[in-house]
């Protein structure tokens, strides 16, 4: 008789899951708030689509988290045999559903990456133009990641339902081949703005740190290559046949699917919430970041709003791209701030140029670079 088919094994790996799950809504759910409260700090109390769609990121991602969680309650993280066979079907379902989620998040996250870079890089219509088109392709491949996974077994509905007659296809080439595309997509987007940082008028230093910013912001991409490693070195941890033991096997898999979201989300609300910080550090005291309304709104709203050739978008610095030949016509002064005036530096650049060219402008995040918020736009 064989043993290891009498006697249970033990081990049971649901309790992770639960820890990674409730950290990762206590972070996600955090810095969203710090975000939108750093917003309301602003002059103009406006919000922008990259801010909307990393609000509905962030619920998605609470629903596939507390969908694992719950999860463990019916099977997840222990061996088959100890599943009751009650609980196999609502498993199986349960499985699809969290596959879906994390498609839907895994999207969102790309979307509000390049809406970020949107925000911030509005030097050229070309760049423009390819972030709508990446945002395309990112788009099109979830669309396949959602579908593809239901057409996996004939009939269809053997998909749902395991014990059915019927035949299911070598799923293991798709995971493998769509783990790397994830992996090679997120690299893409982290690379996208790095010409730029690099072709601004800045210090090696600055250039650094602000290619520092921008990894930092993206930086669930090396969850994905991670990912991408456990599905290389053990294909079957996407297995859900019986003998792979796949609701055990498959949680360290999960866990880097369960952290992947929620980073992304607390990297890019990093920015925002260094206005909050740097707010603080103005006012010489952490009391400053419970004050709804500031002083400096209140200034703005007795003055009347900022105008556009002040702040093109509300939360982001202008930094001139000085490779632009109309840039190259404009003489540059520095000028103290005044204190209170709003800025977090001490010194601000007056530009003047001698003939109206409109010059290409970029946005660097507040946080991210010390430069004045009040820049007088050519």
């Amino acid at each position: 008789m064989d043993v290891e088919a009498t006697v249970p094994r033990e081990g049971d790996r649901g309790p992770a899951v639960v820890a990674v799950g409730a950290v990762s809504l206590a972070i996600s759910s955090i810095a969203i708030a710090l975000r939108f409260w750093s917003r309301t700090q602003s002059a103009t109390m406006t919000f922008w689509w990259d801010d909307y769609v990393l609000l509905v990121t962030t619920i998605v991602s609470h629903a596939f988290l507390s969908l694992n969680v719950a999860w463990t309650n019916i099977g997840l993280g222990k061996h088959i045999e100890a599943i009751p066979p009650g609980s196999l079907m609502p498993t199986v379902y349960i499985a699809k559903a969290s596959i879906e989620l994390y498609s839907v998040c895994i999207w969102l996250v790309k979307v509000s990456a390049l809406l970020l870079f949107a925000r911030v890089f509005s030097v050229s219509r070309r760049f423009r133009i390819g972030l709508w088109g990446f945002g395309a392709y990112v788009t099109a491949w979830f669309i396949c990641t959602a579908i593809v996974p239901w057409f996996n077994c004939s009939p269809v509905g053997k998909t749902l339902d395991p014990f059915i007659p019927g035949v299911c296809f070598n799923r293991m080439p798709w995971f493998v081949g769509s783990a790397f595309i994830n992996a090679f997509t997120d690299l893409l987007i982290l690379l996208l703005p790095m010409p730029l940082v690099w072709r601004l008028h800045m210090t090696l230093l600055r250039k650094i740190s602000v290619t520092f910013v921008f990894i930092l912001g993206y930086c669930s991409a090396f969850l994905s290559f991670a990912r991408f490693v456990i599905i290389i070195r053990d294909p079957t941890v996407m297995s859900i046949e019986p003998e792979s033991d796949p609701y055990y096997h498959v949680v360290p898999l999960l866990l880097l699917s369960m952290l992947e979201a929620p980073i992304a989300i607390v990297a890019l609300c990093a920015p925002a919430i260094g206005q909050l910080i740097n707010r603080a550090v103005e006012r010489g005291s952490l009391t400053s970041l419970f004050s709804i309304f500031s002083t400096h709104w209140s200034k703005s709203r007795s003055t009347g709003a900022a105008s556009e050739s002040e702040v093109d978008r509300p939360g982001y610095y202008e930094v001139h791209d000085y490779n632009d030949p109309a840039m190259k016509m404009s003489s540059d002064k520095w000028s103290p701030v005044p204190p209170g005036f709003g800025s977090t530096t001490a010194f601000a650049r007056d530009r003047e140029s001698a003939e109206s060219h409109g010059g290409t402008v970029a946005t660097i995040p507040l946080g991210s670079l010390s430069a004045a918020r009040h820049v007088e736009a050519v």
